[in-house]
């Protein structure tokens, strides 16, 4: 039988938990695989040159920065994906590089801003018509000649840029319910992309769009985030990697545009693990995140127990009766728990509860 490996990306899901400790132990699910897999797994820690999760998925399906660039083509990988799997035909020009400029909503919350929803339910007219009148209102500005604001699907828009974009912001995800303050823009053409930020949530304000939704009681795009600058999309698009072995199993948009370009098979995440022929299978999961983001500790134990039985208790399982050869749960952190069946076998090691290592 050939070595099968099984590697989980998860952020958030081993790393310390503070509020944990809020809730009493008896309060606590037991957990039995978890509680087994960090008793008697092998906890590494790499020193590594990335602490997020974008770049932690960029390292692990095996990008590398080209040319010297110093920032990671989020957006890029982004919009080659949305293209070339999109039913509507896109022209792709060459030399560009591309810019997220995600819309938004953002609230007051005493003497500064929220940006209090990423995911806003708009419909592909609304969004044409949002984009159209941001467009129309900078045709006639010579300086603004060299980008032009672009959607594919109504929730994810781009800044298509004639020129190099140094732009570094934060994915909005880490963003989400904190105060702006925290996360300005920064980089050379930094007071640029602020200028016209303010200016793009003046025109949304006064959009008939938001005055229409308003009216139906739906949340208005008052805003745009701007992430993921990066390298041009000529570096990107010509990546030629070939891993026939390799099955990646994920519902981010950003690692579905990874492995495309790298020529990895991949599919959704279909609500558990699935044991494959594939000699490398990758779950890609960030559930855990919103959580930890919004410091919510009853969801994040709610989602412990799913991932416990959809996976951990699935995996431990196969390790035991030989049908995969090593696990390894994987942290943006550079945190790694490798498990195997000789490892599981340690039964010297006492078995402890999961939440005394979180």
């Amino acid at each position: 039988m050939s070595d099968k490996q099984v590697s989980l990306i998860v952020p958030d899901l081993f790393d310390p938990v503070p509020d944990l400790k809020q809730l009493p132990a008896s309060e606590l699910p037991e957990l039995t695989a978890f509680s087994t897999l960090l008793s008697r797994g092998t906890l590494t820690k790499k020193i590594i040159p990335y602490n997020d999760y974008y770049s932690c998925l960029f390292n692990e399906l095996g990008y590398s920065h080209q040319n010297n660039a110093t920032q990671l083509p989020i957006a890029g990988f982004s919009y080659l994906f949305d293209i070339k799997t999109s039913t509507t035909k896109h022209c792709l020009k060459k030399n560009v590089w591309i810019m997220r400029a995600d819309p938004c909503f953002m609230a007051p919350d005493r003497d500064q801003l929220l940006l209090a929803e990423t995911k806003i339910s708009i419909s592909q007219d609304e969004a044409e018509q949002l984009v159209s009148e941001i467009n129309q209102f900078y045709q006639d500005i010579a300086e603004e000649y060299f980008w032009q604001l672009v959607f594919i699907s109504p929730q994810r828009w781009y800044i298509v840029s004639d020129k190099a974009i140094n732009l570094h912001s934060t994915a909005p995800e880490k963003v989400l319910m904190q105060p702006l303050k925290s996360f300005l823009y920064s980089g050379e053409d930094s007071q640029h992309w602020i200028n016209l930020s303010n200016e793009f949530q003046m025109i949304l304000h006064q959009s008939s769009v938001n005055k229409e939704r308003q009216k139906q009681g739906k949340i208005p795009v008052n805003s745009i985030w701007f992430w993921g600058a990066g390298e041009s999309i000529d570096n990107i698009d010509n990546v030629q990697n070939e891993q026939s072995n390799v099955l990646i199993y994920t519902d981010n948009i950003i690692a579905k545009g990874l492995c495309q370009l790298n020529h990895y098979s991949y599919a959704d995440l279909s609500g558990g693990y699935l044991l494959s022929e594939q000699q490398h299978v990758i779950y890609i999961i960030d559930d855990f995140m919103q959580a930890a983001q919004n410091r919510d500790i009853f969801s994040r134990v709610g989602l412990l127990q799913q991932f416990e039985k959809q996976y951990l208790e699935p995996l431990l399982k196969d390790i035991k009766s030989g049908k995969i050869t090593e696990v390894q749960l994987i942290s943006p952190t550079g945190k790694r728990l490798l498990f195997t069946k000789k490892l599981i076998k340690r039964w010297w090691k006492r078995i402890k509860p999961y939440h005394t290592f979180l």
